[in-house]
């Protein structure tokens, strides 16, 4: 038997039908390489300011949560002040709307909700190093003041009940920005005996934590008699709860 001459190709020819699926597959391939790179030039090029901006929006911060305060007791163990949980509407400045006018119906909204007037009144808090006073309602004159302390941190409106925290949570589309929270609240199983001396306990204010840094801040306190406190922080503001910070 003759051995076939060097270099003779022995392959099987293509069939018709082998053709047609080699062509199918590469064809299959080259759609799906033009897919991504079609994905890859929008995120890229199309997209890519969209992407930088979100990017550099994406932040991180930290919130100090006040924790609970200790109690106050009498010479015999009676306790004068405790510490009781209570639920709080609080509006967090950064997710309100951005239309100072789609605020107004907000805030009017859930003034009517929580019982709060919405008659403007003299309301005082510090721009830069100059204090401004304007006629606002208690709700964004709370706010107002708020932003002037610490943007970002919560404000406290009043204490409501279970229904109101499901009438809000159930309404969250119309109370952009609101919530419903628990917080450590003091609490006086003595009712109202020795009210002046035992005093009250607030968020500091800007009066109070405003110095050498401007207001909005996250810098502790600078001022003598609140350094090292921060901005956010809940203080006693009279009697035996001051003279105890």
């Amino acid at each position: 038997m003759t051995p076939p001459p060097p270099g003779e190709d022995r392959r099987p020819p293509m069939t018709p039908q082998l053709a047609l699926r080699v062509a199918v597959v590469g064809s299959f391939a080259l759609a799906m390489f033009a897919i991504i790179f079609f994905r890859l030039w929008f995120l890229q090029v199309l997209s890519g300011d969209q992407y930088l901006a979100q990017a550099k929006g994406n932040r991180t911060r930290q919130i100090a949560i006040a924790p609970a305060r200790g109690e106050i007791l009498d010479r015999n163990g009676a306790v004068l002040v405790s510490s009781t949980k209570a639920l709080v509407v609080q509006i967090s400045p950064p997710d309100l709307p951005k239309s100072a006018r789609a605020q107004a119906v907000l805030f009017r909204r859930l003034a009517h909700v929580l019982g709060i007037s919405t008659r403007p009144h003299r309301c005082k808090y510090p721009v830069g190093h100059s204090v401004v006073v304007s006629q606002l309602a208690p709700i964004p004159c709370q706010v107002q003041q708020q932003l002037a302390l610490l943007p970002y941190a919560e404000v406290n409106i009043k204490e409501v009940n279970r229904f109101v925290q499901y009438y809000l949570a159930e309404r969250q589309s119309q109370f952009q920005g609101v919530q419903v929270t628990s917080i450590s609240v003091p609490g006086y199983p003595q009712k109202t005996l020795a009210a002046q001396l035992l005093g009250t306990v607030g968020r500091i204010t800007p009066q109070e934590c405003w110095g050498a840094t401007k207001p909005g801040t996250t810098v502790a306190c600078p001022d003598k008699a609140y350094r090292g406190v921060s901005p956010n922080a809940i203080i006693g503001q009279s009697g035996l709860e001051g003279w105890y910070d």
